[in-house]
């Protein structure tokens, strides 16, 4: 083993002084590109057409361009669809309370309570506050009247 070794070092100075000679590089240039030509000569053009397609689509599916880019779409349309959707026209549950009298929230009076007025919740199909449904009193240390 020792043997092959000093041989490969012998081997590696003797090449280390050879050099190639002077038209060497463009001759083979030029030999490589007629090569290249010969090749092109041989195929048709449906083939040259094919491997041209292939590589623009293995460059066009790189997965990092895509994925920004179709980030950014997706923001771009989720954008445009709530700046272009119409308003509701009574302000969303506006429209629905409109629609159905009984889902009113209870009028409130001067103090931002809940005034119970018996007329009106029977005219909308209402009773008044009664046990289950009544809203807890609570007492803020206000003066109040017993009247209606």
């Amino acid at each position: 083993m020792n043997d092959d070794f000093e041989d490969i070092q012998r081997l590696i100075r003797l090449k280390r002084h050879e050099s190639p000679g002077e038209g060497f590089t463009e001759e083979f240039l030029k030999r490589f590109h007629q090569r290249q030509h010969e090749k092109e000569l041989r195929q048709s053009a449906l083939d040259r057409l094919l491997e041209r397609t292939a590589a623009w689509f293995e460059d066009l599916m790189s997965p990092p361009r895509w994925a920004l880019t179709g980030g950014a779409a997706l923001v771009l349309a989720a954008g445009a669809w709530f700046y272009m959707s119409p308003a509701p026209e009574n302000g969303g549950m506006a429209a629905k309370e409109a629609a159905d009298p009984a889902t009113k929230p209870p009028a409130t009076n001067d103090t931002n309570r809940p005034s119970y007025d018996p007329k009106a919740m029977r005219a909308n199909g209402q009773h008044g506050p009664d046990a289950q449904n009544a809203a807890p009193a609570l007492h803020d240390g206000s003066q109040g009247s017993l009247e209606r």
